[in-house]
């Protein structure tokens, strides 16, 4: 019985594995006096500020974790040649390095949200829509939300 059970979840798993997979994405629509181009020019170059800081973080946090594996590597290393056993051949820094925090705050900067924000502050339209990029039927392709 807990069998017949194990194969319906796993084959709804894989049934809902099959479904289409969408991506939100934005249109832009300038507004028509200077005033608001010249404030979307503003938002760009904040924009660019922001993922430049995004990067010079990421950079940093991602010299920090090499640091850290860097220590974790030698004393692994020690306590291995201590003991008088022989190291794993596949152990390196790279083992002891976990750079998923870095990339984990790397995504959730937001840059994007924050130009998108100030696009409207300045008379900007923005349309989203949510495109299905896979496992789409001609009715997925394209939803305005």
């Amino acid at each position: 019985m807990n069998a017949q059970y194990i194969v319906i979840l796993i084959s709804l798993l894989v049934l809902n594995a099959c479904g289409p997979v969408y991506e939100i994405q934005y249109v832009y629509k300038p507004p028509q006096n200077d005033f608001g181009v010249k404030c979307i020019k503003n938002c760009a170059n904040q924009k660019i500020f922001c993922k430049n800081e995004a990067n010079k973080d990421l950079s940093i946090c991602k010299m920090h974790e090499d640091s850290i594996g860097l220590e974790k590597y030698n004393d692994y290393f020690q306590d291995v040649i201590s003991r008088g056993v022989t190291p794993h051949s596949d152990t390196n820094k790279k083992t002891f390095t976990n750079y998923s925090i870095c990339e984990s705050k790397y995504e959730a900067s937001n840059c994007s949200q924050e130009f998108r924000n100030c696009y409207l502050v300045c008379e900007g339209q923005i349309e989203t829509k949510a495109v299905c990029v896979g496992n789409c039927d001609k009715t997925d392709i394209v939803d305005t939300i």
